[in-house]
């Protein structure tokens, strides 16, 4: 028997997504459909007026590079399997909503729950701190210029032919999880200072890996590099090439 509970935005079960997921259920949108439709007007539409544009450039310049080794983090998701969520990318309660985000825009463009898989762990059992002393402890912490005890971190997989469609990081996700330093969404700010979201290279870039941020693709980046993902700004990643990407999200609060 499945457990269905759901505790402050979090499935109790970790298949709970799976199993529940409208991509599964969506049909494929073929090209003729698509020219048709004007499939994707809607989702245009929508992230020019949230602020995206064609001209705009972000320079990603890795913040400092930890000193971690990739094999390690190989080795955890294979000895951890039961702590692993699976899930496709579609509106989840903690996206920013707004009423034309009731639609689903990666389904309405073609993203299914073939192309859009992803393995993360962090939410369940002891992964969080497992994760967090992975990286390297406090003093990797430090060296990120991220409050320790803020952090929260999710590593994140894509096989080969998995994307992460264009979208937006709220930090809405660690603003329920850490309400007790009362954070300001607006102003990206709490009790104990500001909020940020930083991105952690486990994998070495390889053929066909690729992250945009705005309108400008991320350099070759190496293993244990750090690299801000500011609030609100649109991006995307996709894994079309062989090997796993492997990367690892840090959201906490600056110590200075």
């Amino acid at each position: 028997m499945f457990d269905d509970t759901i505790i402050n935005g979090v499935p109790v079960d970790p298949t709970y997504y799976v199993r529940n997921s409208t991509l599964k259920n969506q049909p494929e949108l073929e090209l003729w459909e698509f020219i048709e439709t004007q499939a994707d007007s809607l989702y245009v539409k929508s992230s020019l007026e949230d602020g995206a544009n064609l001209d705009k450039e972000y320079e990603a310049t890795p913040i400092t590079r930890l000193d971690i080794n990739e094999q390690d983090f190989i080795d955890y998701m294979m000895n951890n399997q039961d702590s692993c969520q699976k899930k496709y990318y579609e509106m989840r309660p903690y996206h920013k909503a707004n009423a034309v985000d009731l639609m689903n825009f990666p389904a309405s463009v073609g993203y299914n729950h073939r192309n859009t898989t992803e393995y993360n762990w962090g939410l369940y059992g002891n992964s969080q701190e497992e994760l967090k002393e992975l990286l390297g402890g406090k003093a990797a912490f430090d060296q990120m210029n991220t409050h320790y005890d803020s952090a929260i971190v999710r590593l994140l997989v894509y096989m080969p032919g998995q994307n992460l469609p264009w979208h937006q990081d709220t930090l809405n996700g660690w603003c329920r999880e850490m309400n007790h330093l009362n954070p300001d969404y607006e102003t990206g700010y709490c009790d104990i200072g500001k909020i940020k979201r930083d991105l952690v290279m486990i994998s070495d870039w390889h053929w066909g890996h690729m992250l945009q941020m705005e309108n400008s693709f991320f350099p070759r980046w190496k293993s244990g590099e750090v690299y801000e993902i500011p609030k609100n700004v649109y991006h995307l990643s996709t894994n079309a090439g062989l090997k796993l990407k492997i990367t690892l999200n840090v959201s906490g609060v600056e110590l200075s």
